[in-house]
C-alpha cells in the first residue's frame, strides 16, 4: 500500500535472460513503481558461452545487467542451447514463486520458449493477470493452423504492450480489442548511445584510419550477428555493384556468426574495400556508428524489430533498411530518417548506397532527424509510461465491480 493509503498492485516480469536492451525498461519502470512494487523472474542467467551462441564465440556483456531491481532465476536450463530450442528452458516452481512472493500482475516478455508458457499458464491457474510483450508481428506468412493457435494463445493474456505499428496490427488482426492494448515502444538506451557518440566525434578521423576508411570515403555499416536472416549476401553484392560505379565507397562489418568467412571471402575475391571488426560490446559499438554514415539492415521477416537501428539513429545515422524488417514503418520515413528498399533487391539497394555518396550532405541531415526521432519517440520513459497505463488498466479491471 502506497503512502496515501492506495494499494498497488506488486508485479512480476518474466523473461528467459537478463538482456542489455531490455534493462533500462526494468530500472526505470523499478523507479516509478513505488518500493518492493518489482520483481524480475529470469529463466537463467546464461554462460558466456550460451550469450555467443549467433556470434560463434563466447561473449558477456560488458555493462551491468542485474543491478537497479529485483531478480531471482527460477528456471531449468536443458542445454547449451536452452534459449533456443522451446524444450531447453523449463521452470517448475513459478505457480509457488509467484505465491510467495504474492505477486498480483505478471507481464511476460513473450511466450517462447516453454517456461514462458509455463509461466503463463501458472498465471491463469492462480488467477493472476497477464499482460504480454512480445515481438510478433504479420509480415512473416504463417499456415492457418499456426495463425488458429496464436489467436487462442493470445486470448489468454489480459493486455498487450505494443512495440510498434507492426506489432500492433499483429494483435488487431487476431481480435484484439483496442482496450486491450497499450503503446510501449521498442528502445534502446539513448542517452547512453547520444552521449557516446558526441564524446567520440572528435576522434571519428582515427576510428576510421584504424579501420582503414580513406577520410573522405562514404562508410556503409552492418552491425549485428552474420547469420541467415541478416542477409549479409545481399548486401556485399549491393557493395559491390556500387563499388564499381563509384570507388569513393567502403563496408565496415561490426559482428561475428557463420556466414562471416563467406563475406569476407566475396570481398577479396571482387577487390571490395571492406573492414571486418568483429564483434563489439556495448561499451565499443559506438565507435563503429561514429565512424560510419549510414547503416544498413538488409535482413529478411526474421528481423522482428531491429533495434540496431534505434542504436544507430540514437547516434546521428540516417539508415538503410529493407521492408521485411519489423521497425522499418516505426523508424524510417522514406528520405526523411533513411531509406526503405524490397527485401532481396540488391540493385535497388545499390542504388541507395550510391545516392547516400552522392548527396552526403543531405544523408547527414537524416541522421540527425533520425536522432531527434528515436529519441523522442522511441524511449523508455514512453515505455514506462506505457507499461504503467497497462498496469493501472488491467488492475482497474481485475478490482472493479464485475
Amino acid at each position: 500500500m502506497s503512502a496515501g493509503g492506495r494499494v498497488e498492485p506488486r508485479i512480476a516480469i518474466v523473461a528467459t535472460h537478463p538482456i542489455q536492451y531490455q534493462v533500462p525498461w526494468y530500472e526505470n519502470l523499478n523507479k516509478t513503481l513505488s518500493a518492493n512494487r518489482l520483481i524480475i523472474y529470469y529463466g537463467i542467467i546464461p554462460s558466456s558461452a550460451q550469450q555467443g551462441i549467433g556470434f560463434d564465440r563466447s561473449v558477456r556483456w560488458d555493462i551491468p545487467l542485474l543491478h537497479g531491481y529485483e531478480w531471482q532465476s527460477i528456471g531449468i536450463a536443458k542445454s547449451k542451447h536452452a534459449l533456443e530450442r522451446f524444450w531447453g528452458l523449463r521452470t517448475v516452481q513459478f505457480a509457488n514463486r509467484v505465491q510467495a512472493d504474492g505477486i498480483d500482475i505478471a507481464i511476460l516478455t513473450g511466450w517462447y520458449p516453454l517456461f514462458m508458457l509455463q509461466a503463463l499458464l501458472a498465471c491463469r491457474r492462480s488467477r493472476v493477470p497477464v499482460i504480454v510483450r512480445g515481438e510478433s508481428n504479420d509480415l512473416k506468412q504463417r499456415p492457418y493452423f499456426t495463425r488458429l493457435l496464436q489467436r487462442l494463445l493470445l486470448n489468454q493474456f489480459d493486455g498487450f504492450l505494443t512495440i510498434g505499428k507492426q506489432n500492433r496490427q499483429f494483435y488487431q488482426r487476431h481480435g484484439i480489442p483496442e482496450q486491450q492494448l497499450y503503446w510501449c515502444p521498442y528502445f534502446v538506451d539513448n542517452t547512453r548511445f547520444e552521449r557516446q557518440s558526441r564524446g567520440l566525434q572528435s576522434s571519428r578521423q582515427q576510428l576510421r584510419r584504424q579501420w582503414n576508411i580513406d577520410d573522405d570515403a562514404q562508410c556503409v555499416l552492418f552491425c549485428g550477428k552474420l547469420i541467415p536472416k541478416k542477409r549479409i549476401r545481399d548486401l556485399v553484392q549491393s557493395m559491390d555493384a556500387a563499388y564499381r560505379r563509384n570507388s569513393n565507397l567502403h563496408l565496415l562489418i561490426a559482428g561475428d556468426g557463420e556466414q562471416r568467412q563467406e563475406a569476407e571471402q566475396y570481398c577479396r575475391q571482387r577487390g571490395l574495400p571492406a573492414t571486418f571488426a568483429g564483434f563489439l560490446n556495448q561499451t565499443e559499438i559506438s565507435t563503429a556508428y561514429v565512424a560510419a554514415d549510414c547503416l544498413v539492415v538488409s535482413s529478411d521477416a526474421g528481423e522482428t524489430w531491429g533495434l540496431v537501428v534505434n542504436e544507430a539513429m540514437a547516434s546521428g545515422l540516417p539508415v538503410i533498411v529493407s521492408d521485411q524488417v519489423g521497425c522499418a514503418v516505426d523508424l524510417v520515413k522514406d528520405d526523411v530518417t533513411g531509406r526503405i528498399y524490397r527485401c532481396g533487391d540488391v540493385a535497388e539497394l545499390a542504388e541507395l548506397i550510391l545516392d547516400s555518396a552522392r548527396n552526403s550532405q543531405h544523408w547527414k541531415a537524416m541522421g540527425l532527424a533520425a536522432q531527434s526521432r528515436v529519441c523522442d519517440e522511441y524511449s523508455v520513459e514512453k515505455a514506462v509510461a506505457g507499461t504503467i497505463a497497462a498496469i493501472n488498466g488491467v488492475w482497474y479491471k481485475r478490482r472493479s465491480p464485475g
